[in-house]
């Protein structure tokens, strides 16, 4: 007859010692006995097993040791695979929020570090708020009822806006908001990734700034010069000309005229940049951080 202890055999090598010491204590406790361990197939393929006994007694007497073997292969790989997911969202370079779309609001259930880092808010402040708590004096209210919206319907949806850290300090951020689908059920649960994208965003002022400032420089230097034509043109048509003259002063005046206009068009461009441009300037000053030194 086999011996009962011939699986251990088969057990993978960096488990059996564990294993032969549970069977070895198991004589003395057999109901203590319950052990996961890997064995290998003559194929050469590994399996998980939970392996379990128990103690049958008759009149006091230990009678015999029955033992449960159940096969977990499919339960431990997907253990892995969730560790691995887990370690993923906590190591990810973006802030990661996981919200409860069956809640009001969408509530937070869980963030990662880098959300931490990047709002100012730790888990427990921020889990059972909605995205809003992201929001403040500067922040466009319609873009976070977008993100609201998004996050409740189960859509996707991005938004660049200025939100706002833990301490109230304002950034420019990145908001991608998707539902975290499940295979023939409702959804529940949506993801949002949060990227401080202020560096970038000031970037793009930058060159705003200073295309702004060439078409002022522009304006203003075109402006004189045109003006002066115009009235010289005037003048000359004022004091008559043939015919074919007349033509082509009517034709340069036209040309004046344009130029003129592209002038003014510069100006009122820069009227419009100069707003844009106070918010950042404002997060500027209110972070300490001023780039345009």
């Amino acid at each position: 007859v086999e011996s009962p202890t011939s699986f251990v055999e088969a057990i993978h090598p960096d488990d059996r010692d564990r294993v032969e010491a549970a069977l070895a204590e198991q004589r003395e406790t057999p109901d203590a006995y319950e052990e996961t361990y890997r064995v290998v197939h003559p194929d050469g393929e590994v399996r998980w097993v939970h392996d379990q006994s128990s103690a049958v007694y008759e009149d006091g007497e230990l009678t015999r040791i029955v033992g449960i073997a159940t096969d977990i292969t499919v339960r431990k790989r997907r253990e892995r695979e969730l560790r691995l997911k887990n370690r993923a969202i906590e190591t990810a370079p973006v802030g990661i929020a996981i919200h409860e779309t069956t809640g009001t609001g969408s509530p937070i259930t869980h963030v990662n570090d880098r959300f931490e880092a990047i709002t100012g808010y730790d888990r427990e402040a921020i889990v059972g708020e909605a995205i809003s708590v992201l929001g403040g004096s500067d922040t466009d209210g319609d873009q976070i009822r977008k993100l609201k919206s998004a996050l409740r319907a189960g859509d996707r949806r991005s938004q660049t806006a200025v939100l706002h850290r833990a301490d109230g300090t304002p950034f420019w951020g990145r908001v991608d908001v998707a539902p975290v689908d499940e295979t023939d059920r409702d959804v529940t649960h949506a993801v949002s990734f949060v990227q401080d994208v202020t560096e970038a965003k000031e970037h793009e002022q930058e060159i705003e700034r200073h295309l702004t400032e060439f078409g002022e420089v522009l304006a203003e230097d075109l402006g004189v010069p045109l003006r002066e034509a115009r009235e010289r043109l005037n003048a000359a048509t004022a004091e008559g000309a043939g015919a074919e003259a007349e033509a082509e002063l009517r034709r340069a005046e036209r040309s004046i005229e344009t130029a003129v206009s592209l002038v003014e068009d510069l100006t009122t461009v820069h009227s419009f940049s100069v707003e844009s441009r106070r918010l950042s300037e404002s997060m500027r000053k209110s972070t300490g951080i001023d780039r345009t030194r």
